[in-house]
């Protein structure tokens, strides 16, 4: 595997790419319209979320960082490409689609307290996939490994996902999936994926309360996709 403290290595993440919007302010009263707070803005913070926010935790850990996804044609998508391209995320891969809003997730927060989150998506992408996998294909040799960020918003259907999977083992670049769901056929042979408790357990039907479990979690997941490492 790559060692990223002894190298900078050159990395693709593909995924779902987000916009997490904070809003910070007061709730010191009811609205007399509805029996719900009032929140009063006080100030506003953009931060990169989702696969974004992966690609800027491995820029800091010395990597050279190209990033693949989708965002819409809209303010928020605008937002979320400067903020990449000012911290040089090379940002060729991502698509702008006009029909398509780019993902954010806003919270309020009061009193040092999540009062709400406001979630804006998209039900489906709306795009001919294996185009992005064609330009992919001739920048692979460029990478030293891919990861794929997945948050079930679209960005990496079943099909897709196993195309990059191929792309990568063909070209002998380690291809690492952080999976989403409970179905994970799609991330199969893989180099290694990286599910937390929760998830290993609802992919495995197993409960996790011991080493011997959490090993034959780990085994059952690696024989069923035939992946490289558990």
């Amino acid at each position: 595997m790559i060692d990223l403290f002894n190298c900078k290595p050159n990395i693709l993440v593909v995924g779902d790419l987000m916009l997490d919007n904070y809003i910070y302010g007061e709730c010191n009263r009811i609205s007399p319209e509805a029996p719900v707070p009032v929140f009063r803005i006080e100030d506003e913070d953009n931060r990169l979320g989702g696969a974004c926010n992966v690609a800027n935790n491995l820029l800091a850990f010395g990597a050279n960082v190209s990033l693949c996804g989708f965002v819409g044609d809209d303010y928020d998508g605008k937002i979320l490409l400067s903020m990449l391209e000012n911290i040089r995320i090379d940002i060729k891969f991502i698509r702008i689609l006009s029909n398509y809003h780019t993902i954010k997730k806003t919270r309020l927060i009061a009193q040092n307290q999540q009062v709400m989150r406001v979630d804006k998506e998209c039900d489906e992408i709306s795009f001919d996939f294996f185009t992005l996998l064609d330009d992919i294909a001739l920048s692979i040799q460029d990478f030293d490994s891919v990861i794929l960020s997945d948050y079930a918003k679209g960005a990496l259907p079943y099909q897709f996902t196993q195309a990059l999977i191929t792309l990568a083992n063909k070209h002998n670049k380690p291809i690492l999936c952080d999976p989403k769901g409970i179905d994970y056929s799609k991330y199969k042979n893989a180099t290694i994926i990286t599910p937390n408790k929760k998830e290993a357990q609802s992919a495995t039907n197993i409960k996790i309360n011991s080493n011997e479990s959490l090993f034959e979690a780990g085994f059952k997941l690696k024989n069923e996709l035939n992946l490289k490492y558990s």
